[in-house]
């Protein structure tokens, strides 16, 4: 994966300070069309394209820093739910530039563990099970499935009293693959044979990495599911567009979201979704 690094001197929210800047640009990487910043919008292929929008434009005031006693980062919210979260470090060094989609997506997760990257410790991801059950406790309260998810910034993380527990989360899909039918029986024509999916599944894929081969887990899955709304947005930023989704999926309803040319078919509401997609999610209070 590519990264771009170098010195900026970052004038308004953060004015006056020297920050290194450190981050992987191109999540998947794929090439620039189908990063997970073009899923919302953003066209960030290079350097001088991050430049353009975190120094002369996010830095400036386009962002609103958050500092409290569990973290400091600068969040850049759109219109239409298109975000950019830049957490800090202790040294003041921006880590990441982290793309996340505000939807109406919501999940019942059972938090289990805090997973690191081993260079990066305060890139979090959390491995949760979906759906958990009511009532019980130790492994039977887990749920339909577990799963990975990234989040924007480490201080819910260090607000968290204990594990596990059991949240609200609100789940934004980014699509490597997405794949849309216009109803059960086009999704089911369509199925693979050796692999038949329901309408409604859920394959945490990035689970299934091989430690003994280097592998880490990673935050991404398989699934499939019933569109309940979509939507072709226009990000306010670049003007570039991208679809956005609501999906019911099994275990909970997730926002999917995916630029124009990784989509096959034609999203409508009341079809069928099928794709591979990298996940992050915040927590929810409603």
């Amino acid at each position: 994966m590519r990264r771009a690094c170098f010195f900026m001197e970052a004038a308004g929210a953060c004015s006056g300070s020297l920050y290194t800047m450190d981050f992987d640009f191109n999540r998947n990487g794929a090439d620039d069309v189908s990063n997970h910043y073009s899923s919302i919008g953003f066209r960030i292929a290079t350097d001088d394209d991050i430049e353009a929008l975190v120094d002369q434009h996010i830095l400036q005031g386009a962002g609103r820093e958050v500092k409290t006693p569990d973290s400091h980062y600068v969040e850049y919210l759109l219109p239409g739910g298109e975000q950019l979260t830049l957490p800090f470090d202790e040294q003041g060094r921006i880590i990441d530039l982290h793309p996340h989609y505000r939807g109406q997506g919501r999940m019942t997760a059972r938090l289990e563990k805090v997973l690191t990257r081993d260079q990066l410790p305060l890139e979090l991801s959390y491995f949760a099970w979906a759906n958990p059950k009511a009532g019980l406790v130790g492994e039977e309260a887990r749920g339909d499935y577990p799963f990975l998810f990234e989040v924007p910034e480490y201080g819910p993380m260090r607000r968290l009293e204990s594990l596990p527990q059991t949240v609200s989360v609100q789940i934004a899909a980014f699509a490597y693959e997405l794949s849309c039918y216009a109803n059960e029986a086009e999704y089911q024509a369509a199925n693979d044979p050796d692999m038949p999916m329901a309408v409604e599944s859920f394959i945490p894929t990035g689970l299934f990495a091989d430690p003994d081969g280097g592998g880490e887990p990673r935050a991404e899955a398989m699934l499939s599911g019933r569109v309940l709304a979509c939507e072709r947005k226009t990000n306010a930023y670049s003007g570039q567009d991208y679809w956005a989704l609501l999906v019911k999926t099994l275990g909970g309803t997730i926002d999917v979201v995916s630029a124009p040319q990784t989509v096959e078919g034609h999203p409508q509401v009341g079809g069928i979704c099928k794709g591979v997609f990298w996940l992050s999610g915040q927590f929810v209070s409603d």
